[in-house]
């Protein structure tokens, strides 16, 4: 949602009520998705739980767009999120389980996903420009509506077997896996006050709303091509390097970033 901060200061919020507002979702994330998953492994039924999760997001995202206070903004926020963030990594699953049977191409349905964030944002950016800030709103709402028709139109899948074992397997994962997540964390961290400000900054700047969401695909181009060509890159600098990259191009982005009067 790169424009919700734009709907976000419409509202009247200031700079430090927004990132509160950015940062409730990612709070919500930690206890809503994990408990999420093991209700829905649990239920066995992953297309009902993420065609009910949809939904319920539907419903609190017209809630939030009556909202006007800021503290009624994070009350329903946080109730969509616990709805909506857990859709994200229980959707990979579903995704990694049809792969598995032979029945999609992960990396293909992740580049078309890619694919259909360039083409939002970049249509968004221009419906926004002409109709104002109120349009952000709607435009979530079509979004959570559409995802909503594509859960329901998924198949179900049978339950998955339980494979017996301990619950937590950290100590075989070993430290150099610990060290990875925490790194890509810290790297997906750094990025907080980019997602948070930078439509707002750059709308000050008196960049157009076409361009500042031409700006949000430009960075998705790149994860379109990684997917794209995962296995050569994988196979030539491995995992670790990969990651490395990563943390090498956030330092170069913000170095520049830095530079923007």
């Amino acid at each position: 949602m790169p424009f919700f901060p734009l709907w976000l200061t419409a509202r009247g919020l200031s700079p430090g009520e927004i990132g509160a507002a950015i940062a409730v979702p990612l709070f919500t994330r930690l206890l809503a998705t994990p408990l999420l998953g093991i209700l829905s492994d649990r239920i066995g039924r992953p297309r009902a739980v993420l065609a009910g999760l949809a939904g319920l997001t539907v419903i609190a995202m017209l809630v939030l767009s009556q909202a006007q206070a800021p503290l009624a903004i994070y009350v329903v926020l946080g109730l969509a999120a616990m709805a909506w963030n857990p859709s994200f990594s229980l959707l990979d699953a579903y995704a990694t389980r049809q792969a598995r049977a032979g029945r999609v191409d992960y990396g293909r349905s992740r580049l078309w996903g890619s694919a259909t964030f360039i083409l939002a944002n970049l249509a968004g950016g221009f419906l926004i420009a002409k109709a104002g800030a109120s349009a952000v709103m709607v435009l979530i709402l079509v979004g959570q509506a559409s995802f909503l028709a594509a859960m329901l139109a998924l198949p179900e899948l049978a339950r998955a077997p339980v494979v017996a074992g301990p619950h937590l397997a950290l100590p075989r994962a070993g430290v150099m896996l610990v060290l990875g997540v925490l790194a890509a964390a810290l790297v997906q961290a750094s990025h907080a006050t980019l997602y948070a400000f930078s439509s707002v900054h750059w709308s000050e700047r008196g960049l157009s709303l076409g361009v500042i969401g031409g700006l949000w695909a430009l960075g998705v181009v790149s994860e379109i091509l990684l997917f794209r060509f995962r296995t050569q890159v994988l196979r030539r600098i491995g995992p670790l390097w990969l990651l490395a990259a990563g943390g090498i191009a956030a330092l170069v982005r913000f170095s520049a970033l830095a530079l923007d009067p």
